[in-house]
């Protein structure tokens, strides 16, 4: 496995424990009445909110630069997002065949009418927790500032199978991968990488490449690139 470091690494745990010692677990947007991931999502879409500091500045456009790097190395074609929110990111990716997906109606219909002379990219409500049965596989499949978001059990599990089996050659995950829950409600971080060792045998973890601009609530996620193995598919 190759591992890239790119720039100085911000470690701050002491300010993250003192911020979440003042929050609790409240969080934002549903506070205690958080009733999941999807409604937790759609009521901040729909309120006016945004995906939030990573999908802006100076940590999207990181992670722009990893991607789009990444898609011009390997000349990969299709690109299939889970959890594309409202899209501001893709704006800054190289993408010739794009598919984006989320569970918020409101924000899927903003991405449609943001590209809508664009006809590279399209984009698919996941209603009810269902993929859409038929949707083609892509040569790279992209999970951003999601998997810790997905606080329940059985909504994590199905969105991972999804991911990895919509995918020909490669996932990327940009997520902290560490099991951690003194987080506020809508978050809650896990150490997905066990999960693919145990139960996506043909894949493999490629690369890691770290994140220099970790800072809470900005993100503490990095990148993590996983590979199909060679003659699985």
């Amino acid at each position: 496995m190759e591992r890239y470091v790119i720039g100085p690494l911000a470690r701050m745990r002491t300010a993250v424990a003192r911020v979440l010692a003042r929050i609790g677990r409240r969080g934002e947007g549903p506070g205690r009445d958080f009733d999941g991931s999807a409604s937790y999502w759609e009521s901040r879409y729909n309120s006016g909110g945004d995906s939030g500091a990573g999908s802006y500045g100076v940590v999207a456009e990181f992670k722009a630069q990893v991607l789009n790097d990444l898609i011009a190395e390997q000349g990969l074609q299709r690109v299939i997002e889970f959890g594309c929110g409202d899209g501001n990111q893709l704006g800054m990716l190289a993408v010739k065949d794009y598919v984006g997906l989320d569970v918020s109606p409101t924000v899927i219909a903003a991405c449609r009418q943001r590209y809508a002379t664009d006809r590279s990219k399209s984009f698919i409500l996941i209603e009810g927790g269902n993929i859409p049965i038929g949707l083609p596989p892509a040569d790279l499949a992209l999970s951003l500032d999601v998997v810790y978001h997905l606080v329940e059990d059985e909504v994590y599990a199905a969105y991972m199978s999804a991911l990895f089996d919509h995918s020909r050659r490669f996932v990327v995950v940009f997520a902290p991968n560490e099991n951690r829950t003194d987080l506020p409600l809508h978050m809650r971080y896990r150490r997905f990488t066990d999960w693919v060792d145990a139960g996506k045998p043909d894949w493999r973890l490629a690369r890691t490449i770290d994140n220099p601009h970790k800072q809470f609530p900005l993100t503490l996620a990095d990148f993590y690139v996983f590979e199909r193995r060679p003659g699985r598919s």
